[in-house]
């Protein structure tokens, strides 16, 4: 990938789209999440656009009572664009080539069994009343990211959405709830 970020938000047949970033805020330690977060701030208190995306993951940095599972130190827990403003755009019509492996989950279905009674046994336990449980699925990606965003996003019929190209790290965010992100453009995880 490693391209200059570009990202777009559709949005209630609006599409927003962000390039050439004033600046750039990330990283992937728990540790500078709070002191990025007060960048953000000030950069809209500045009247400034930022777009961005918070990983789950981050979740220690403002209670440490939470415990998350390690992150993918590939991808940073926090990463936010500063920009002057966004243009506005029509849909484009045409786009480029792409194929898509078969997706399969980074665990074996015996491993996720476990996990779902551990979840069943802490709810009737009365632990906890609701667990939003997720698992990686992959895939072998190349061509044209934005065309298979465009796909994703017509077969989801989502009428919110976002491309996230970061430069070396893109995601697919939908509503309703579906994600995709990748690290290097040869494979995609969907979380």
């Amino acid at each position: 990938m490693k391209d200059e970020p570009v990202i777009v938000i559709d949005f209630n047949q609006r599409r927003l789209k962000f390039e050439k970033p004033l600046q750039v805020w990330q990283t992937c330690r728990t540790e500078q999440v709070k002191s990025i977060f007060e960048k953000v701030q000030e950069a809209i208190d500045g009247q400034y656009y930022v777009v961005g995306y918070v990983n789950y993951e981050c979740a220690p940095a403002f209670d440490t009572k939470l415990s998350v599972c390690p992150s993918d130190e590939e991808v940073p827990l926090v990463w936010f664009g500063i920009y002057d403003k966004p243009t506005e755009e029509e849909a484009a019509r045409e786009h480029g080539d792409y194929s898509v492996s078969d997706w399969k989950a980074d665990i074996d279905r015996e491993i996720y069994e476990d996990n779902i009674e551990s979840i069943h046994a802490a709810i009737a336990r009365g632990e906890t009343y609701q667990v939003n449980y997720s698992t990686r699925l992959r895939a072998e990606f190349s061509g044209d990211d934005f065309a298979y965003y465009e796909r994703l996003k017509e077969a989801q019929q989502a009428d919110y959405s976002a491309y996230l190209n970061m430069g070396d790290t893109g995601y697919c965010p939908f509503r309703p709830s579906f994600s995709f992100t990748g690290t290097e453009m040869s494979s995609v995880r969907s979380r």
